[in-house]
């Protein structure tokens, strides 16, 4: 079953079109489907990061779809991450009048990695480098 909406993937060089046929061929003998779009109202998990493609995304979620969304900011405390804030906070207030029965507020949490790639001496031995987790 070919999409004509679909993007081409040849000569994308990180993407191998016979492992997503694979995938895809998978998922519609399991469940009969690739992606099937939830039903209006029905609340979805939105990770924000506070740019431009998360932002329009949850308009488009809400707007377009109709869809509860629930959105999930997580805040990095190593990271200046003011403007993205500014974003989410101010765009919760727009969608909270525009979408008064689809709108829930955002989540916030803090991201506390274990370990950060940058932090390991030899990245070619990074498994041996790994804090006992």
């Amino acid at each position: 079953m070919k999409n004509k909406n679909l993007l081409p993937l040849k000569g994308r060089i990180l993407e191998d079109p016979t492992v997503l046929t694979v995938i895809e061929n998978i998922f519609i003998s399991k469940r009969g489907r690739v992606f099937k779009m939830p039903d209006k109202k029905t609340p979805v998990i939105l990770l924000l990061s506070g740019g431009l493609d998360s932002i329009s995304l949850w308009n488009i979620l809400l707007g377009k779809f109709g869809l509860a969304v629930y959105p999930l900011y997580i805040l990095d405390p190593k990271q200046d991450m003011d403007r993205q804030e500014e974003a989410i906070d101010y765009f919760s207030q727009v969608f909270k009048k525009q979408y008064p029965n689809l709108f829930h507020p955002v989540f916030k949490t803090e991201y506390s990695p274990l370990f950060r790639f940058r932090d390991v001496k030899d990245k070619h031995k990074i498994f041996e480098d790994l804090p006992n987790m």
